[in-house]
């Protein structure tokens, strides 16, 4: 009898063994592999500044923002850019200390740093769906966009870059990146960009060839001695105003409209071709009466309902003959206008 309950518990023990197996197989084989992590976008918040941060994010399904302090983290409902009013989102921080935000989210289309100039160290390359970035008058030192191939839109205007790669972005329209500390700018490769604001800089040249859909061109306040815009022939505004510039053809961009070329060393300038035009400035060009006289002959006599023409500051401003271009119904300016800072 006592062998035979010895057997049985030796049995009893084998099928435990064997049931302990099974189940740590089991388990093993149920065991999941870790989640990939979400797309995020990260920033620092530096020491100084303002202790208030706002922000505008737009996008579909949800995005969880950790601010990055002892506050919990929050999910939040993403809806389009049309209703961008309902898509604020702010923190106020107790402490003038530095924090790491996180933003987390599969489906961020546009981000917009609406208060905070002291955030730095943007790390936008896991949200690969971005299409919209403004994040001017950040603390920047630098911007790595490469990894956002669907952007379309980016304002880094005020920040400190000193250089910016777009080259990745084939898609970009619109591109602010005004008042950096840019040497040079390649946009060869973005054949779709409308506008480009690359004013306030410290660019010597700019290759703008290839950017056959560009519509907007404002390039202030640089170093530029040449500028090619024959082959952009859907230039609608054209502002190189404070360069180095010594001649300009736009008698390839007959859709022009607002064309500005002060500040530059450019004598002889043709109109004839640019049928549309309706606001002209040339002032500190250091045009003679002669020079101005030439130009006022080649500019259009269209029935357009406002023309306007600003000469002041040239030394042929008090002598030219303006009677040449009043007549055809332009309106002449010889003083000065606004407070542009660059040199």
């Amino acid at each position: 009898m006592g062998v035979s309950v010895s057997i049985i518990k030796r049995m009893n023990m084998k099928k435990y063994v064997f049931s302990l197996a099974v189940l740590m197989v089991v388990c093993v084989s149920c065991k999941k592999d870790p989640e990939p992590e979400l797309p995020f976008i990260s920033f620092s918040k530096s020491l100084y500044g303002t202790n208030r941060v706002k922000i505008m994010l737009a996008g579909s399904e949800t995005a969880t923002i950790d601010w990055g302090d002892d506050t919990a983290s929050a999910t939040h409902v993403l809806l389009p850019f049309s209703d961008s009013e309902k898509n604020l989102y702010h923190h106020y921080y107790t402490s003038d200390s530095s924090h790491i935000i996180k933003i987390t989210g599969e489906n961020i289309t546009h981000l917009v740093f609406i208060e905070g100039s002291n955030l730095t160290n943007l790390d936008v390359s896991n949200n690969l769906k971005l299409t919209h970035l403004n994040c001017s008058l950040l603390k920047l030192t630098s911007l790595d966009i490469s990894k956002n191939t669907d952007l379309l839109y980016l304002n880094c205007y005020y920040c400190q870059l000193s250089s910016l790669d777009v080259r990745n972005n084939t898609k970009l329209e619109t591109l602010n990146c005004e008042k950096n500390q840019l040497t040079s700018l390649d946009v060869s490769k973005n054949n779709g960009l409308i506008e480009l604001n690359c004013n306030g800089n410290q660019l010597t040249s700019l290759d703008v060839y290839y950017n056959t859909a560009l519509e907007r061109l404002f390039c202030v306040g640089n170093q530029l001695t040449s500028l090619d815009v024959t082959n952009n022939i859907v230039l609608t505004d054209l502002d190189c105003y404070a360069n180095r510039l010594t001649r300009l053809d736009v008698s390839n961009n007959k859709a022009l409209s607002l064309f500005e070329y002060g500040r530059n060393q450019i004598a002889n300038m043709d109109m004839s071709n640019n049928a549309a035009l309706t606001t002209l400035r040339c002032r500190s060009n250091d045009l003679s009466s002669d020079e101005l006289n030439f130009l006022f002959e080649t500019l259009h006599n269209n029935a357009i309902k406002y023309k306007a023409i600003y000469i002041c500051d040239n030394p042929g401003t008090e002598d030219c003959n303006q009677s040449i271009v009043t007549n055809k119904g332009w309106i002449v300016y010889t003083y000065s206008y606004g407070n542009i800072d660059y040199d």
